[in-house]
């Protein structure tokens, strides 16, 4: 340890020494960020979505982020095909402070835990922002009543524990179904104003290494399990026969309200599933 050799006044003129203190040793420590910001100016196509394979995960780039993101796309629509284009309700969960990758995977498990005691089958997709909080865009498969949109708020607010929280409704004008999953997954789509990627500016990517699952859903939301789904695409590269080609059409085209393979009533031309924990009518049960 370096000395400095100073006069005290009480000391009768006698030097004293004292160390040297450091002036990085009193600096604050760097601030952890759970996210990447990253160059969004893109041009062009998305090379061969969502039929490429080596295009690393959703941190691999803005590249690796958007193969992956209308990959997820693509899956959902052929499932809600699948399930007989059901209604949906979508909320978003924000959390207002900063927590650390491990208290999200707690929230997320909460989440999962509170959706399977209220029967309702669900999808989210988790984002962060610049100011590093999360949150989660969730759509839920069932009636759009005021009944399940309270048991959905409920369900959300405690998953959240003592973080403080809100949960809000898409505040996008979007209706369509593909409209919904490509504004929660900020895919490069166009927009009626020109521009050739609409979700620009709202497309933050996690950080490398913090563990964190992007798209997380109900063990009995996807009625194909999604690598058969995804197999089917990459065959037809087509939404629409890949429906086709995992169950046949006269299924497909039969509206289902919360699907979960309990039941099946054959028919000649039609089968009929009765939704698990709805006692039919596909109203959501009590928390």
């Amino acid at each position: 340890m370096k000395l400095c050799s100073k006069t005290s006044p009480n000391s009768d003129g006698k030097k004293l020494e004292f160390p040297i203190q450091h002036r990085n040793y009193f600096q604050p420590k760097k601030k952890q960020t759970w996210f990447d910001k990253q160059d969004n100016k893109i041009t062009g196509k998305v090379p061969d979505y969502p039929y490429a394979n080596n295009c690393g995960g959703w941190t691999a780039g803005i590249w690796g982020y958007l193969v992956n993101a209308h990959r997820e796309h693509d899956i959902f629509l052929v499932n809600d095909r699948l399930t007989g284009n059901p209604a949906y309700i979508g909320r978003i969960l924000k959390l207002d402070e900063v927590i650390t990758p491990e208290r999200v995977k707690q929230v997320a498990k909460q989440i999962k835990a509170g959706m399977k005691k209220a029967g309702l089958p669900y999808w989210s997709c988790l984002e962060v922002n610049e100011k590093n909080t999360f949150h989660w865009n969730v759509l839920v498969r069932c009636p759009d009543n005021p009944e399940n949109e309270k048991v959905i708020s409920a369900v959300l607010r405690q998953s959240s524990g003592d973080i403080r929280c809100r949960v809000e409704k898409f505040k996008t004008k979007i209706t369509n179904v593909s409209g919904l999953v490509a504004y929660c997954l900020k895919c490069k789509q166009p927009d009626n104003e020109g521009h050739r990627d609409r979700w620009n500016r709202k497309r933050v990517l996690f950080a490398k290494r913090t563990g964190l699952k992007k798209v997380e859903s109900s063990t009995d939301f996807f009625k194909v399990g999604k690598g058969k789904i995804m197999a089917a695409i990459r065959a037809t590269r087509n939404v629409e026969n890949a429906a086709k080609t995992l169950i046949p059409s006269s299924i497909c085209n039969v509206n289902v309200i919360n699907p979960v393979l309990v039941e099946q009533i054959e028919g000649e031309n039609f089968t009929i599933f009765l939704p698990k924990g709805t006692n039919g009518n596909g109203n959501a049960k009590p928390v």
